[in-house]
């Protein structure tokens, strides 16, 4: 039945093998709406979520939101550099603690139906090289926790070359689909979107 969905909805191999994982992946966790949360640590990302939302739009976060990633983007010294919005651009210098926190709040808010959560990881300020992802403190532990703990479907962006290849691959086995672009994310959650 999920692949004869797929085929609906795709217009190449590429695009029914995306579905056909992300609908897999996803079963159980249905869309309450069409309002998406978006976070990542890059403004390219931000810029190429905003520009590619197809049947979404960006949910507004709550005031309670709101004033709590300004409580953590002060807590973490990059309230200077980083304003709430969303799509959220964390920049490269959020550690592995304050992008966990950031992802459960805007998980967490009631205006957010699904969520695209990105991740550029050449940062030295998170645990995401092959060594690393076993960390509990590391961003794929932390990112799996989250997952376990939130209902909501969400998908990952792992947008670095091969070196970062393990920790796509973890997150993959683990449950939580796995894009290496945010444009083919956004594609394949649009479609799973529209024939959910």
């Amino acid at each position: 039945r999920i692949e004869e969905k797929a085929v609906q909805f795709t217009e190449s191999i590429e695009e029914f093998e995306d579905l056909v994982g992300l609908a897999t992946a996803l079963d159980g966790r249905p869309a309450a709406g069409r309002r998406l949360g978006a976070v990542t640590n890059a403004g390219f990302e931000c810029v190429v979520m905003a520009d590619t939302l197809g049947p979404f739009t960006l949910a507004p976060l709550t005031d309670a939101t709101r004033a709590a990633l300004r409580d953590l983007l002060e807590r973490t010294r990059l309230a200077g550099i980083v304003d709430v919005h969303n799509p959220l651009d964390l920049t490269p210098m959020a550690g592995d603690a304050a992008y966990e926190e950031a992802v459960r709040l805007v998980l967490a808010d009631d205006g957010v139906d699904l969520a695209v959560i990105a991740c550029v990881p050449l940062s030295a300020a998170l645990k995401t090289s092959a060594g690393e992802i076993d960390d509990p403190d590391g961003l794929a532990e932390r990112l799996l926790r989250l997952h376990a703990a939130s209902p909501k479907p969400w998908v990952a962006v792992i947008d670095g070359g091969p070196l970062f290849d393990p920790l796509a691959r973890k997150l993959a086995a683990r449950g939580i689909p796995t894009f290496r672009s945010a444009d083919r994310a956004l594609r394949a959650l649009g479609r799973w979107a529209s024939g959910a």
